[in-house]
């Protein structure tokens, strides 16, 4: 209750300063409604500062929690943070708001987009996993899976000075990183990360 109290003065308190003509009409009128917060947020999100728009988007909606608008921007700029989960959750609030009012047009653009968002998310976890040319992603074809290539071994040795107990801690730690890959990978990707380190 002595936080609710504070913040309240601290408003009361910034009412006073919002009076400037650079600020929009509707927060000068009513500084606590979901349409000041709204617009507040959109020129913030506009200006790239993301985490002051997400905290005025999330006034505008414990203000009126039926603000399509708001969770579309919202939205919006959950998605330019990456931030798929979020995103989606909120775009499938608006589709179901915009169904809710008959409004099939906009409730189909919503699902559009959260089926693009979908398809962004599984890029990103894709390229995620790529790695530069020289590392060996997968085994040669003409060494058997569970052989090491000749090939490999020297070049990775010759890079650790023929210390063979620095070679075994470089692979183990790499197949506790990133499991279930080649034998040739994991020591492929030693090779390219000691070459990366020696630059």
């Amino acid at each position: 209750v002595a936080n609710c109290r504070h913040c309240l003065q601290q408003i009361r308190t910034l009412q006073g300063d919002r009076s400037d003509s650079s600020r929009p009409s509707a927060s000068v009128a009513n500084p606590l409604s979901a349409d000041a917060f709204l617009n507040e947020a959109v020129e913030k999100a506009k200006q790239r500062n993301h985490r002051a728009a997400l905290e005025d988007l999330d006034w505008a909606l414990r203000l009126d929690p039926a603000d399509i608008q708001a969770y579309i921007h919202r939205g919006q700029i959950l998605a330019d943070l990456r931030d798929w989960r979020g995103a989606i959750a909120d775009y499938h609030q608006a589709a179901q708001m915009f169904l809710d009012r008959a409004d099939k047009v906009n409730a189909q653009k919503m699902l559009d987009k959260i089926q693009q968002l979908k398809a962004a998310q599984t890029q990103a976890a894709q390229s995620a996993r790529t790695y530069p040319a020289n590392v060996v992603p997968f085994p040669s074809r003409s060494v058997p899976p569970n052989q090491l290539s000749p090939d490999i071994q020297r070049k990775l040795r010759s890079l650790v000075g023929d210390d063979r107990r620095i070679v075994a801690g470089l692979v183990d730690r790499l197949k506790q990183k990133h499991p279930g890959m080649p034998e040739n990978w994991y020591w492929g990707k030693a090779i390219y990360d000691l070459e990366r380190d020696r630059r």
